[in-house]
């Protein structure tokens, strides 16, 4: 339903921003009235997306960290050294985002 509404930059109007951020804040609409009438409703978006300063894990992102990669290490069919590994995974990588394999 957000996407049907045509979006304004508030950024760059200090009082306009402030209103936006204190909806947003409360998590409750605010109706905007002009004497007696009722001209407008500014309401919350039902989820806004925070950015993390994370590193969230994506789709293709089998391991996030290297304690979950530590804790696959007991899945491999045998043991394999740590050159070995990285070349793999070097080659899986440059497999995934370029389409090259050597």
């Amino acid at each position: 339903m957000a996407s049907d509404y045509v979006p304004i930059d508030v950024s760059a109007d200090p009082i306009l921003l402030e209103l936006a951020e204190q909806v947003r804040r409360s998590n409750r609409p605010r109706v905007l009235k002009r004497a007696d009438e009722d001209i407008a409703v500014i309401a919350p978006l039902a989820s806004v997306a925070r950015r993390s300063s994370r590193k969230r894990t994506t789709e293709g992102e089998k391991y996030s960290t290297i304690a979950a990669l530590a804790g696959a290490a007991g899945v491999l069919p045998r043991p394999a050294r740590w050159e070995d590994i990285r070349e793999t995974a070097r080659d899986e990588h440059l497999a995934t985002k370029f389409g090259i394999r050597s």
